[in-house]
């Protein structure tokens, strides 16, 4: 390489660097969440603090009552256009038709978490990790417990799927905006967060 190319060559590695870092800023994520009314309007704050950092994300929250009154297309339409589906406090038909509608329209690598309702939904919790699927549903309602035995933790701490669960609930167990905003970011950009 002669010395009059190489400025060229440093311009170009340079363009093409950021250009990649462009396009890893740039990936959009979408969520799905479905929080009691009680939590709303924190998560609702937390979605905004969220998306002010991550512009061309999108969040779509919910209360159970909205999901209830919501038609069978827009409830597929909103899962089947999420890569991360947040299910807080589920309990009843907004439960059974959460499981219902990610069974039928959540894609393979959607990833869900639930907790603090339904042990059967919160079961379905999935991401890179791995999946609640298989765990046992007792120690997953003893580490939902206020002090969790300690062999329901150690259950947990073996499981990366479990243990994922365990840090996201108590993130969210912690509350406020701030840690409500942590949680919504590292579930939708983990590598990120």
């Amino acid at each position: 390489m002669n010395t009059a190319s190489l400025p060229r060559a440093c311009t170009a590695l340079v363009l093409l660097l950021a250009s990649l870092l462009a396009c890893a800023h740039s990936h959009a994520a979408t969520m799905f969440a479905v929080v009691t009314e009680r939590a709303a309007p924190g998560a609702i704050e937390a979605a905004h603090r969220h998306l002010a950092s991550h512009p061309r994300d999108r969040i779509q929250l919910r209360t159970p009552a909205q999901l209830m009154a919501a038609s069978e297309r827009e409830v597929g339409q909103w899962i089947a256009g999420a890569d991360t589906v947040l299910a807080v406090s589920l309990f009843g038909d907004p439960a059974r038709r959460m499981k219902d509608a990610l069974a039928r329209h959540a894609k393979p690598g959607t990833a869900v978490l639930a907790f603090n309702g339904e042990a059967s939904l919160n079961l379905m919790t999935r991401a890179a990790h791995g999946s609640l699927a298989g765990f046992a549903p007792e120690l997953l309602r003893e580490l939902a417990a206020e002090a969790p035995a300690p062999a329901a933790l150690q259950a947990a701490e073996a499981n990366p799927a479990a243990r994922h669960w365990l840090a996201a609930r108590r993130v969210w167990q912690a509350g406020g905006v701030d840690n409500t905003t942590a949680l919504i970011t590292h579930l939708l950009h983990p590598s990120s967060a």
